[in-house]
């Protein structure tokens, strides 16, 4: 009875990191954080991504290509394999159910756990930390 308690509160308390993680890295699966020709993303969407991929709440620098050698022409990307499309939409498809599973969780924690003060505070905690540790 004890380890379904700790459980709960260690699953109430990291939900909200999971919850990022879920919906941060289904933004980069199809590169929606990336400007490329014609297409600038959101600073927020940027933002968020570096702070997926290198824990840094910030715009990356933008890089020059470099200028094509000579008798070297600028070629467009290549579309993706199919097989990595395909990769990409399963991918997805976990993202959503890994979220709509924590969802469940959360919602079973706060309403099924005797302390739910204790879950309340918990999953304030879960949220708030992060965000101040991004801001110092």
């Amino acid at each position: 009875m004890m380890l379904r308690r700790l459980h709960a509160y260690l699953s109430i308390a990291c939900a909200p990191i999971i919850l990022f993680f879920c919906l941060s890295g289904a933004l980069q699966l199809f590169d929606w954080h990336t400007p490329r020709d014609g297409y600038r993303p959101p600073v927020l969407v940027q933002q968020i991504a570096m702070l997926h991929k290198k824990q840094r709440f910030a715009v990356p620098q933008a890089r020059r290509p470099a200028p094509p050698g000579p008798g070297k022409e600028e070629r467009p990307r290549p579309a993706p394999a199919f097989r990595t499309v395909l990769l990409r939409w399963l991918f997805l498809f976990a993202t959503l159910a890994l979220t709509a599973s924590t969802l469940l969780g959360l919602w079973m924690g706060l309403t099924h756990v005797k302390r739910r003060r204790l879950g309340w505070i918990l999953l304030a905690g879960g949220t708030i930390l992060p965000v101040l540790i991004v801001a110092l």
